[in-house]
């Protein structure tokens, strides 16, 4: 039965297919949020042709655009995109069996294919709207290309390879420390298979040709944006300053100051603050690129202990969640809680065991290499178990080696030091939590379990869970913000001006609880309070657009005021502030000109009325008024 890839394929589909069943009614699974949410934004930008709102391109972008392609046909409905990811699993479990029985045999590769089938990682990440098991396919293609390329240099290999390269690139960014690796390989089997120097030099360059077409289109729209060479993404600083930062996890993605909720804003003000000056979006990810490099020489010695605890936890035995607790598929599937246990460190230590004895052949070494390769491109980053999906393929390729190579020994020749040794070694590395992180936390789960039931409009049922992660860590990051929201929308002020405190009380700096305690006292007609704490919301985050928004329409209804009052003056300066926050909003300029106006100033109104049509030709109310001028001036 192990011999032919289907019962492998059969099971990887059905075990799939039983895990959305399981988790379908759950809101998490129906309204993603933070990752999730993020590249369906793009997707819905991409489709209302805005796709240059997200230049220069903030991750790879193809991930993105795949999703927009797929609601453009499909429509947005939830399961086409977990479609995607199935097809991409069964096509990883295919190829690693074909993999496996090229470079063993048919049952080594059923054993492999099967290992995947039941990963519960992979099963997870079929269930999730991100590039996860897509990028593991095209990866594990790759690598196929480079043991082909190594038998048989060919111009055809060159192209696939870079093809491949390129397309996991733009999902995965890291992947382009994969080109060293390629070149390297494609020289060295040209040279081996004697070919001349010349065709030798052709292979290497068509590589970097295919790699450098696919990637072309990226590079240029990223220059054209900003002005800067930026190959593929622009927050690869952020995370090298997130994964390198003093007293960094290693594994969460975590922005000093803002939480793992972060925003792009969030990472550009901070980014700022350290640059001393406002910074360009294309500016911000240099400076947390140099950012970090300061971060590391500042203490060179806890950086390396830094890197020894991210490559601990690269193969530890326990599945490690990104932005989204595994409590919350385990709470809801039996079968995925089971299969976590089948994980990259569960594997480990007899994936040794088939790496030692397979070492001699030269495929063998290129997976290696691609491993080493992949798994530096991560930890000098972070590492969770998303990121280090790509390796799991060629992980239970070794294993199935390990697997088959122990069940073919007499039990004598089993039980040695050497066997016993590597064994014993890799339990010692994967099986212990040496770093002592708290990978499984319950006010997390609770946490994103409420924020998905807000984006459905469950806001008891989101209120019941906020209250459940509050009871276990009270101060989890931005709880308290969001109770507070929860609650204003369901009209209790009194309980959210409470909450939006306390958030303010274990986090001074929130600049969003200011800014909601702000709408509570414009709502009560309190607009002096309310500007003060719009104001406060701005000084600690001047990038707040909903704050700027805000604080504009208070300027605006004080300013209002003082002119129905007669107090001219007062309301120009007001007018002014809002024209300082809100240079395109036509309002200001509308309300300076009728300042003119009571002044008697027509020159300085029709000035102002004209320059507010310039730039807003469809504001009919500056229109009107000029109008109206122009009839009064002529006959004056």
């Amino acid at each position: 039965m192990l011999k032919t890839p289907w019962l492998s394929i059969s099971i990887a589909f059905v075990v799939r297919i039983i895990y959305w069943i399981q988790v379908s009614d759950q809101a998490w699974f129906q309204t993603p949020g933070t990752d999730p949410e993020f590249y369906l934004g793009w997707a819905d930008a991409i489709m209302a042709g805005r796709g240059g709102d997200y230049l220069p391109f903030p991750r790879g972008p193809l991930y993105a655009y795949i999703l927009s392609a797929l609601q453009g046909v499909f429509g947005t409905w939830w399961l086409i995109p977990r479609i995607l990811n199935l097809l991409a699993d069964l096509a990883t479990t295919w190829l690693i069996y074909k993999l496996t029985s090229g470079l063993k045999d048919r049952t080594t590769g059923g054993i492999a294919s099967l290992l995947f089938a039941l990963s519960g990682a992979a099963i997870y990440f079929t269930g999730e709207v991100l590039m996860t098991s897509l990028a593991t396919m095209l990866s594990l293609a790759f690598v196929n290309t480079l043991i082909s390329g190594w038998k048989r240099p060919s111009y055809r290999i060159a192209v696939f390879s870079g093809l491949l390269l390129s397309l996991t690139s733009l999902l995965r960014p890291n992947f382009l420390l994969m080109i060293p690796l390629a070149l390297s390989i494609l020289v060295m089997s040209s040279l081996k298979n004697k070919n001349r120097h010349s065709k030798t030099l052709r292979i290497s360059v068509i590589h970097l040709l295919a790699v450098i077409i696919i990637l072309s289109p990226v590079i240029i729209a990223n220059w054209q944006a900003s002005g800067k060479l930026i190959p593929i993404a622009n927050q690869g600083g952020v995370n090298f300053y997130i994964g390198n930062v003093r007293n960094a996890s290693g594994w969460a993605s975590v922005l000093p100051g803002s939480g793992a909720a972060w925003s792009e804003t969030d990472a550009k003000l901070l980014a700022s603050h350290h640059a001393g000056r406002l910074l360009s979006d294309s500016e911000v990810s240099s400076q947390y690129w140099q950012m970090g490099i300061e971060e590391i020489l500042a203490d060179p010695l806890e950086w390396i202990e830094l890197l020894a605890k991210k490559a601990i936890l690269f193969i530890n035995i326990r599945e490690i969640a990104n932005n989204r607790s595994f409590l919350l598929p385990y709470e809801e599937s039996w079968l995925v809680k089971l299969l976590m246990f089948n994980s990259l460190g569960a594997l480990f230590p007899i994936c040794l065991i088939g790496l030692l004895h397979n070492l001699k052949r030269s495929e063998t070494r290129i997976q290696l290499l691609y491993c080493l390769f992949f798994s530096t491109s991560i930890i000098i980053f972070f590492t969770n178990t998303r990121y280090r999906m790509p390796i799991v393929p060629v992980a239970v390729i070794f294993t199935a080696m390990g697997i088959t190579h122990l069940l073919r020994q007499h039990y004598r020749q089993i039980i040695n030091w050497r066997l016993s040794g590597l064994f014993v070694l890799g339990c010692v590395a994967v099986i212990p939590n040496w770093t002592g992180s708290a990978f499984y936390q319950p006010a997390q789960a609770h946490y994103i379990h409420a924020n998905s039931l807000m984006r459905q409009g469950k806001i008891m049922d989101a209120l019941v869970q906020f209250r459940k992660a509050e009871k276990t860590d009270s101060k989890f990051p931005e709880l308290q913000l969001n109770i507070g929201v929860a609650l204003l929308t369901y009209g209790d002020t009194l309980n959210a001006m409470e909450a939006f405190r306390k958030e303010i009380k274990s986090n001074p700096g929130s600049f969003r609880a200011f800014n909601n305690i702000g709408v509570i006292n414009e709502c009560q007609d309190k607009l002096q309070t309310a500007m003060e704490n719009y104001q406060e919301s701005i000084r600690i985050n001047s990038l707040f657009a909903d704050g700027r928004e805000n604080l504009g329409r208070i300027y605006l209804k004080v300013g209002d005021s003082l002119l129905n009052n007669g107090k001219i003056d007062s309301a120009a300066q007001k007018y002014e502030l809002m024209l300082q926050l809100l240079p395109d909003d036509p309002k200001p300029l509308h309300r300076l000109a009728l300042v003119a106006l009571h002044l008697e100033d027509w020159d300085k109104a029709q000035k102002l009325l004209k320059e507010n049509l310039l730039h807003h030709p469809v504001h009919n109310q500056s229109r009107m008024l000029l109008i109206q001028l122009d009839r009064h001036l002529k006959n004056k």
